[in-house]
């Protein structure tokens, strides 16, 4: 009985904090409403040369807390013949080091102000107009973020004393590519990376976790990540497709270049951090960091040769 109860208790908090994620994320996504100029024309007057994409789409990321969104508009605005192919790919790269942002969170354990923030953000967007009224509610988006990621440490925290689960999960995870691909399919079904990185963080903080197939898990993330682009890129033309496509090829290049050097990577990070939710978040950030990195010097290159590939609908 006192199990069932506290599977009921976990099941409770993991709803409540799925609801709080998704909730918060639609009103991170409010927030360049606040500004003068929309999403898209922040992108377009922001992004001359495959540099500026790439800060671009990193601060864009990191507000919006969300790659998708950006690349998503990315996709539209390459369709519409506004955005250079080469341009778009710094933007690419740059949201994903921009939607490392909120995991950061979890590895400096700033999740504790998620409530005070959400009760701030929603009373002034009760009372504010205008301007104020977005920046709250992108206030408030941040303070249920917050509050997921508390709720979701605290649902998982019981199923570091189930031997099912235990189980489950090394049979999944004692193998770096089995881990990856259970990351690539993870991410894709719940179409959120930044909640699959924080499930991570908070099982590696269990010690449900090795650093290994933590990271080998974050790599998969990183490429699940790009199911909602591609689906995106279905309803796009030509060149919007040829945006989601590069979307796919970046993210898997870099996580499968990535992959033989699991292991060294994650001795790397036992050295230079403390604990387990540092070590994760920071594998998240500096594998997206060294990737765009390497990436960009070569977007004008890469965009020649995506725009000679054929990107017809089946």
């Amino acid at each position: 009985m006192a199990l069932a109860g506290t599977t009921g208790y976990s099941l409770l908090l993991l709803a409540a904090s799925l609801l709080a994620f998704f909730g918060g994320l639609r009103l991170m996504q409010r927030l360049p409403l606040a500004a003068p100029l929309r999403l898209e024309r922040w992108l377009l007057r922001a992004t001359s040369t495959p540099w500026r994409g790439l800060v671009t789409g990193a601060l864009l990321a990191a507000a919006v807390h969300s790659s998708s969104a950006v690349i998503i508009a990315t996709v539209a605005l390459v369709s519409a013949g506004l955005l250079p192919l080469a341009n778009a790919l710094g933007v690419i790269l740059g949201s994903n080091i921009g939607t490392c942002l909120t995991v950061q969170f979890l590895a400096f354990d700033l999740a504790r102000l998620g409530f005070p923030l959400a009760a701030a953000g929603t009373l002034l967007a009760a009372i504010g107009r205008g301007r104020l009224h977005y920046l709250a509610l992108g206030l408030a988006g941040l303070g249920f973020l917050l509050t997921a990621l508390a709720l979701l440490g605290e649902a998982l925290a019981p199923l570091s004393s189930s031997p099912f689960f235990y189980r489950f999960l090394e049979q999944w995870t004692n193998n770096h590519a089995r881990a990856f691909f259970a990351g690539v399919i993870a991410t894709a079904l719940v179409q959120s990376s930044t909640l699959f990185t924080a499930a991570t963080i908070a099982l590696a903080d269990k010690g449900l976790l090795t650093l290994p197939a933590a990271v080998a898990l974050v790599l998969g993330g990183n490429v699940g990540t790009c199911a909602d682009t591609l689906v995106a890129g279905l309803w796009a033309n030509k060149a919007g497709r040829r945006v989601a496509l590069a979307h796919l090829l970046l993210n898997a290049a870099g996580a499968i270049a990535f992959l033989p050097l699991v292991n060294s990577f994650a001795a790397l990070l036992e050295r230079l951090f403390a604990s387990p939710a540092a070590q994760v978040a920071n594998a998240h950030l500096l594998f997206n960091l060294i990737t765009a990195g390497a990436a960009l010097p070569f977007t004008r290159s890469f965009a020649r040769w995506l725009n000679r590939l054929p990107t017809e609908r089946p």
